[in-house]
């Protein structure tokens, strides 16, 4: 979004953000706060699906080019990669969980 001027427009801010992408099984809930920078979503297992669930998480407007990931399965079961010029998170959990939650913060 621009001014006629060539400018960007403040509500550019709003738009971008972090939101999930293709998700392994079910997508219960997703929430930003522009506020603090927190992505939190929450996702069910669904048999027989398997694969990676994938974030847009806007790193160069959302979080300055750095951030941080959790997720509530125990350490060892999921792990990440982030591609920089797609600025997508690639998030492989552990299919033993029903549900896992992802935070990403600054």
């Amino acid at each position: 979004m621009l001014w006629e001027d060539g400018t960007e427009s403040p509500l550019v801010d709003y738009l971008v953000r972090p939101y999930p992408q293709p998700t392994v099984g079910h997508l219960k809930s997703y929430r930003f706060d522009p506020d603090n920078r927190l992505f939190e979503m929450v996702f069910e297992n669904r048999d027989g699906v398997d694969g990676e669930t994938k974030i847009f998480v806007a790193v160069s407007r959302v979080y300055e080019g750095t951030f941080h990931v959790e997720c509530s399965d125990p350490p060892g079961t999921w792990s990440y990669t982030f591609n920089p010029g797609r600025e997508i998170i690639r998030l492989q959990t552990n299919p033993h969980l029903s549900e896992h939650i992802v935070r990403i913060t600054p």
